[in-house]
Formats: C-alpha cells, structure tokens, sequence
C-alpha cells in the first residue's frame, strides 16, 4: 500500500519503528534472563533493607542500654557526692547514710554507699565499653573514682578520654 502511495507521489504513512517498540520487542524475546535479573535485583535489594534494619536495631538496644547504665549510676554517683560534703569527705558513714535512706537499704542492696559507689563504678564501665566514644560514662565514671579516693585513676580516666577526644579530630 505503501508502495502505490510513493509511485503517486504521496505521503508515505510507513515510519520506522519507534526504540521502545524495538526494545519491547528484544525484551519479550529474552524475557527468560530478564526476570532472572529482575528477580535477583530484588533479593538484593531486600536483603540490604534487612541487613541496615538489624544494624539499627543494634544501635538502637545499645542506646538504651548505655542509658540504662547511666541512669542507674547516676543516682549512687550523686548519692556519694552527698554524704562526701556531709561527712566530711567519706562517703562510708553509716549515721549520715542511714538518716538520708531510713530502712531504704534495699534499694541499694544493703552495701552501704561505698558499695553503692562501686556497683556504680562497675555499671558506668560496662557503658563506657558499649559505646566508647560517649563522654558521659566517663565522666561520671571518674567522678565515681574521685570520690571513691582514687583520685589518679580519676584523672587517668578523663585524660583517656581527652585523648581519644583528640584522636578524633
């Protein structure tokens, strides 16, 4: 038809064939690999959203962890300071300890606060050995030492810290 449209000297209505025809048309032909391909695009695809969903699960339990340390050495920590300025600096009297928690030893499992104190010491080192670069375990943790009487440990602590601190920069 085309043929007696160009002896006439008409327009001819044949084009060639548009790229997404052509393309249709070797993707049909190899449409085998294609979904092969497709399908394993996708495991990968899925298998990174699982991978970087576990990792920020980690982060995220390792957080709160970390938190749940600090929060429970924080109060012991403070109480230390507290009987530190009322005693005179010891933190193990007995008398000052026993009027601030009147029967409410149990809280601290009956150490006393020098005990008090140390399970502290020991909470804010598991926290600082989940996640090392946090500045506030620390800090509190070398607090924790100074009142404890361990005043170069203190400082050694806050200088390791400074030091990883630079470290960074």
């Amino acid at each position: 038809q085309d043929l007696l449209r160009f002896a006439r000297g008409d327009a001819v209505e044949a084009r060639p064939q548009p790229a997404w025809e052509k393309l249709r048309r070797r993707a049909w032909g190899r449409r085998g690999r294609i979904t092969i391909v497709l399908l394993g695009a996708l495991f990968l695809l899925v298998s990174t959203l699982f991978v970087a969903r576990q990792i920020e699960d980690q982060r995220q339990s390792r957080e709160e962890t970390y938190r749940g340390h600090i929060r429970s050495a924080l109060p012991l920590i403070h109480l230390g300071l507290v009987l530190e300025r009322k005693g005179g600096g010891t933190i193990d009297d007995r008398r000052l300890f026993s009027q601030l928690f009147r029967g409410r030893q149990t809280v601290l499992g009956g150490k006393g606060a020098s005990g008090a104190v140390e399970g502290a010491l020991e909470t804010l080192g598991k926290a600082r050995a989940l996640i090392p670069g946090r500045p506030e375990a620390p800090y509190f943790r070398a607090r924790g030492l100074w009142l404890a009487g361990k005043r170069e440990e203190a400082l050694r602590e806050l200088e390791a810290y400074a030091v990883d601190e630079e470290e960074k920069k």
